[in-house]
């Protein structure tokens, strides 16, 4: 760019005008691919951005964005990709909480003594397990709660044949 300027103020000097020509388009040939490294970078990080699934994939793409800055919007994308990553946290940590309140509440159930008491903590659990399917083993866990009402139906149908047969003993 110097030496852009230096030909210019000898403009018509030899071959002056010529070489500023050549500096010229070698300078905005420069720019031209610096411009298109740019704009490949930010198209993958637009790319990668929409592929992103998780709180790390999104921070590594938000750091890509803040090394293209002032490109374009990168600046705005790279806090857009941050609070993604942050609400990605958020709702795994809401997640793991809920999980543990459906573990505890299945053990519960599996400890009851009462039937009804059994059946209405294993629903619960269900509802829980329900409300994080596809969490960590919350399937797993969905279907032994889904098992444990199963159980406990079929076993308080069994006490009420069993307590329908024993009246009709006691009345013969």
């Amino acid at each position: 760019e110097s030496a852009i300027k230096l030909f210019e103020s000898i403009s018509g000097w030899k071959d002056a005008d010529e070489l500023y020509e050549s500096c010229r388009q070698k300078v905005e040939n420069r720019e031209n691919a610096i411009i298109q490294k740019k704009e490949a970078a930010y198209l993958t990080c637009i790319e990668n951005m929409e592929k992103a699934d998780s709180a790390a994939r999104y921070d590594f793409v938000a750091q890509k964005f803040i090394e293209l800055e002032p490109y374009k919007n990168s600046k705005q994308l790279a806090e857009q990709c941050k609070a993604l990553a942050e609400n990605i946290r958020k709702k795994a940590k809401e997640n793991e909480e809920v999980f543990f309140k459906a573990l505890d509440v299945l053990n519960q159930a599996k400890n009851a003594t009462n039937l009804m008491q059994k059946e209405s903590l294993a629903r619960n659990a269900i509802e829980l397990f329900e409300s994080i399917a596809g969490y960590s083993s919350a399937n797993t866990f969905l279907q032994q709660a889904k098992e444990l009402v199963l159980e406990t139906n079929k076993k308080a149908e069994e006490n009420e044949r069993t307590r329908k047969e024993n009246e009709r003993k006691r009345a013969e």
